[in-house]
């Protein structure tokens, strides 16, 4: 899926711009709540963690990358 949607793109569109970040920064788990924090704020972070995983983004900025060289 994401080498069709990389290859679509690299077709479209000469040119990709792609950050220079670190992904791991973001994938990061965040420190231990304190006691202010509710559990419904924890939930969410754990279900975007989960999101992360299941997207993969780092698999559809390399699929793009390499179209875009090819």
């Amino acid at each position: 899926m994401y080498r069709k949607a990389a290859k679509f793109v690299a077709t479209r569109y000469g040119t990709l711009v792609v950050g220079d970040f670190d992904m791991s920064n973001i994938a990061r788990k965040p420190s231990p709540p304190d006691e202010n924090d509710d559990d419904a704020k924890i939930k969410q972070n754990a279900t975007a963690r989960a999101n992360r995983v299941l997207a993969a983004v780092s698999t559809l900025r390399d699929a793009m990358n390499h179209c875009m060289l090819s």
